[in-house]
């Protein structure tokens, strides 16, 4: 249902540009820049950020065409091209450019909040933005999504320069050719670029400020663009749909309901679910354009909630492209409620008003405060992975195998290692250690992993079947390589009890880790559950092995069992006796 009926009547003018303060952009990113860049590389890599240094790598050395086609791979490619051997050996250097990108998303936040509300909105938000524990925390890692919040605001700034003007109309071929080249760019970011750009054009239609045949001429033009990315590489992209097919029926939507109803704070913190009803109680009622613009960006956000719970997902990085709306809400409605505040005749109307105003603002500034100070706890709870890298692999140089006891051996062949190292395979612990395991006990060697479809067998049934029926009958091809892929036998995943088992030879390396470095893939911006801990040192049947050597976060003793700590880190190389 429109939250303002807006048929065949082209939309209000946008607000005056003047009057507002434009040097407070370039206040915002200094301090953008200071926050993003300062300490960059304080931190280990994390699982994702040396799967993206480890393709690029592989790109670089073995001239993989898209390296086995994973659905980012052109984000893949576009780092080591930029970066290069040298670069990814560096995780400051590896982490530049998403800090770059986090920098440059002021920008466009900037001029889209100019015209929906106003300079002095537009400066408050960026500011906000540049500030914010979670924008920042997100531009400090190397992962896809701040590149792509990057161009999907560029794209919504497209989208409401074109559909929310005096002279709106139906957009021409140039307008269109801008949005298709923006979109294009954020889905090679990542391939879910359509979604939030989609979903901004029906907030806007539904809130009234986009008309729905224009509209629907943008969400062509960007499709368009998406599917030419495409073509660019017509033998792997029915992969990456595949993929994108699979992973979107593959989670659970009640767990990722649950997820995200705890994880909704980390965009306006507590204030978060008041902000976002006000936004749309002041929509129905006034009549304004300022209303409709906090109408178009509650919408957008709850539409967004919506459909990540219906994909099923369980990631904090998927709140990213909410945040910088978040900030437009709360400095909007600031301003709207300083304008009610001024106009209020009646003393307890202001005084409310006020009591409203103050709570809100200052919510959002403990949390802040408190996800700041999560933050730098994170920063500072590290081991030295280089330091462990060199020791394991002077160990290595004698013949000696390594295992390592943490759900993904990927840091660890980036930091340089052999591929003989153990990867996860999910079984539970059957004594009074399973309530603790928080890193894995069984494993399989990560040289002997194997995918359950070979890509380039898809890829050469692609070749066969050729551009024009790719193109024409995607679907049915898609069909095909699932139907190929289930008549593979997967192997089986050996698995065993590093810990009791014979699979490991004298003077063989056991590498195991715990403490909030490895519970968790993302930054950390909230305090670990501290109800559920790793296994006691102690406890652990280690009478095979002798400690090698110890390593801790800087300041920590190393003798200090941190295995029934959830926040500091602790990496034990352990040798079989």
């Amino acid at each position: 249902m429109k939250m303002r009926a807006s048929k065949h009547i082209l939309p209000k003018p946008a607000p005056a540009l003047t009057g507002g303060t434009p040097w407070l952009l370039g206040i915002a990113l200094l301090a953008g820049a200071f926050v993003r860049l300062w300490m960059l590389g304080a931190h280990s890599l994390l699982i994702d950020e040396a799967f993206v240094a480890v393709g690029a790598r592989d790109i670089l050395r073995n001239h993989t065409p898209m390296w086995d086609a994973i659905s980012n791979a052109p984000f893949v490619w576009s780092v080591g091209q930029l970066l290069g051997l040298r670069g990814l050996a560096d995780p400051t250097l590896l982490r530049l450019p998403a800090a770059i990108a986090g920098v440059a998303t002021i920008i466009p936040l900037y001029f889209l909040t100019r015209r929906m509300f106003g300079a002095r909105v537009a400066s408050a938000s960026a500011i906000l933005y540049a500030l914010h524990p979670f924008a920042v925390a997100f531009s400090r890692v190397l992962f896809s999504d701040p590149f792509q919040v990057f161009f999907i605001l560029c794209g919504w700034l497209a989208f409401d320069r074109i559909l929310f003007s005096k002279t709106s109309g139906w957009p021409g071929i140039r307008n269109m050719s801008i949005v298709a080249l923006i979109w294009a760019l954020a889905f090679l970011a990542k391939y879910n670029a359509v979604v939030p750009g989609a979903l901004w054009l029906l907030a806007g239609v539904l809130a009234g400020r986009y008309r729905v045949g224009p509209a629907v001429a943008c969400l062509a033009a960007m499709a368009l663009g998406a599917i030419a990315t495409l073509a660019i590489w017509p033998y792997d992209a029915p992969i990456w749909l595949s993929a994108f097919l699979e992973k979107g029926g593959s989670y659970n939507v009640t767990l990722s309901a649950f997820y995200f109803e705890s994880k909704l704070h980390l965009v306006l913190f507590g204030a978060s679910e008041v902000i976002l009803f006000a936004a749309i109680a002041i929509a129905l009622r006034a009549r304004e354009m300022r209303a409709q613009s906090l109408g178009h960006s509650a919408l957008f956000i709850l539409g967004y909630l919506v459909t990540v719970i219906f994909l099923g997902r369980t990631f904090e990085r998927y709140l990213l492209v909410c945040v910088p709306l978040g900030c437009m809400l709360l400095a909007g409605l600031s301003a709207y409620a300083i304008q009610e505040l001024i106009a209020a005749k009646r003393r307890w109307l202001r005084a409310g008003i006020a009591l409203v105003l103050g709570a809100s603002i200052g919510i959002f500034l403990m949390g802040a405060y408190k996800s700041y100070r999560s933050y730098w706890t994170y920063l500072k709870n590290d081991t030295d992975a280089s330091a462990i890298a060199r020791t394991v692999t002077d160990l290595e140089h004698d013949g000696r195998h390594g295992y390592w006891l943490i759900p993904e051996p990927i840091g660890a062949y980036y930091l340089g290692f052999s591929q003989y190292y153990s990867r996860a395979a999910g079984i539970d612990a059957q004594d009074s250690l399973a309530d603790f395991n928080h890193f894995e006990f069984s494993a399989q060697p990560y040289s002997g992993e194997r995918t359950p479809y070979s890509v380039l067998e898809v890829r050469r049934l692609a070749r066969q079947w050729g551009v024009g029926r790719l193109a024409s009958m995607p679907g049915a091809f898609i069909r095909a390589a699932m139907a190929w892929r289930d008549t593979v036998e997967a192997p089986r995943i050996g698995s065993m009890d590093y810990f009791t088992s014979t699979a490991l030879h004298s003077r063989d390396i056991l590498i195991m880790q715990c403490g909030l470095r490895d519970v968790q893939g993302e930054p950390i911006l909230e305090p670990i559950d501290t109800q559920q801990l790793p296994p006691s040192f102690t406890r652990l049947p280690l009478d095979r092995f002798q400690v090698y050597r110890t390593f801790r976060p800087e300041g920590l003793s190393l003798t200090a069992d941190t295995t029934m700590d959830s926040v500091r880190a602790g990496s034990w190389i352990l040798l079989r006796k």
